[in-house]
C-alpha cells in the first residue's frame, strides 16, 4: 500500500516506497522499503529525506545438489519450516561462487522451490 500526497513543489509517500537517489557516484541507494520518504523543490532551496525499513530478513541457504537434477530444491527457513516468503526479484543464487542469471534458474517465490533447466 501506497500513499502519495503531493503539489507543485513537495511530494510525499508513506507505505511501500522505492528509493532510488543517484546522488553521485559514491552515494547510489536503491531499495524497496516501508517508510516514508519526502522531497522539496522550491525556487531556493531543494531537499529529499527519506526513513524505512527493509520488508522481511536476510537468509543465507547453501544447498547440495544431486548431480543430474534439476529441481525442485525446497527452500527453508532456519528453524526448518518450509512456510517462507520470498521478496521476488531479492535473491542471488550462486553456484561454485559464481552468480547466476536470472535465465538460468527458475524460483517459485509461492512454493519456495528452486529450478534449474536442462542443460544441452
Amino acid at each position: 500500500m501506497l500513499i502519495h500526497i503531493y503539489s507543485d513543489d513537495f511530494s510525499s509517500q508513506i507505505g511501500d516506497i522505492y528509493v532510488n537517489n543517484n546522488w553521485n557516484y559514491w552515494n547510489r541507494y536503491r531499495r524497496k522499503l516501508l517508510g516514508a520518504q519526502v522531497e522539496y523543490q522550491g525556487e531556493r532551496y531543494a531537499g529529499a529525506a527519506f526513513a524505512g525499513s527493509a520488508r522481511g530478513r536476510f537468509q543465507r541457504q547453501e544447498l547440495s545438489a544431486r548431480n543430474g537434477d534439476q529441481g525442485p530444491y525446497r527452500l527453508l527457513a532456519d528453524n526448518g519450516n518450509n512456510a517462507i516468503m520470498i521478496v521476488p526479484q531479492s535473491e542471488y543464487i550462486y553456484i561454485d561462487g559464481v552468480a547466476l542469471d536470472k535465465s538460468q534458474y527458475t524460483l517459485y517465490y509461492r512454493n519456495a522451490e528452486l529450478f534449474f533447466p536442462r542443460r544441452s
